[in-house]
């Protein structure tokens, strides 16, 4: 009986070591500088109020960027944007 519960517990707590890389490596994923900036991005061009709203900083920056230029992929886009 304590052997079958000893290997019961080895096997939940390796389950949970799985699970728990799994969270680590999804949450190092998400909180990269690249993923941030895509979902901000997204979130820009899809609900430009509700960024403005939520990250105001960060809207006034990218919206100077987008008009000096300096992001020529992204003004091409938010001009094709604008059309629709």
């Amino acid at each position: 009986m304590e052997q079958c519960a000893y290997i019961t517990l080895k096997s939940k707590k390796r389950m949970l070591g799985r699970i728990n890389s799994r969270i680590s490596k999804l949450n190092r994923y998400y909180n990269a500088p690249t993923e941030l900036f895509a979902r901000f991005v997204e979130l820009y061009f899809l609900l430009p109020l509700k960024t403005k709203e939520i990250a105001p900083n960060a809207y006034f920056l990218f919206e100077l960027a987008l008009k000096d230029n300096k992001l020529p992929e992204l003004a091409e886009l938010s001009k094709i944007l604008e059309k629709l």
